[in-house]
């Protein structure tokens, strides 16, 4: 019997653990375009002359420039749940007409990237067209254009 009740409690405690839907500070990420004819949307964190991000009644409105960009003080963890995960939530992409772009249409990641020198900058993309990635036919155009965005963004200069 005492057997029998140690599996029962040790049952309930693995399902409450697999039920953990701890949540960040937000359950909804409006995503607003500024522009509706580029392959990317680029949110760069940690800039240090840029405002922070806010949360208002658990949604977060981030709005690009005409270029699809926002540079932000916040880090990139902002609202999580931690260091590592966001916590569940949705994100709506929004063209600059204000339609709802499908879910099959775009791709969210987070990203970093280091040029060699010990610095790392974090940043979020939406890929919006399929055919957009990392590692297209002119992936190093994207790495050059990923390193005047950030030499621009954060005031740096690389050496590469």
């Amino acid at each position: 019997m005492k057997r029998i009740v140690g599996l029962l409690l040790i049952s309930i405690l693995l399902l409450v653990g697999c039920l953990d839907t701890k949540s960040g500070d937000f359950d909804r990420i409006n995503y607003y375009l500024g522009a509706d004819d580029t392959k990317y949307a680029f949110l760069f964190y940690d800039v240090p002359s840029a405002p922070p991000l806010t949360i208002d009644e658990r949604v977060m409105n981030i709005h690009f420039d005409e270029q699809n960009i926002l540079a932000t003080s916040s880090a990139e963890s902002f609202g999580w749940v931690n260091e590592k995960h966001s916590g569940p939530h949705n994100s709506i992409v929004y063209t600059k007409q204000g339609e709802q772009l499908p879910e099959g249409e775009q791709f969210q990641a987070n990203g970093s990237i280091d040029f060699g020198d010990g610095r790392e900058f974090d940043y979020y993309t939406i890929y919006l067209t399929k055919e957009g990635g990392c590692f297209n036919e002119d992936g190093l155009n994207e790495f050059e254009y990923m390193k005047q965005m950030i030499e621009t963004i954060y005031g740096v200069k690389i050496q590469r």
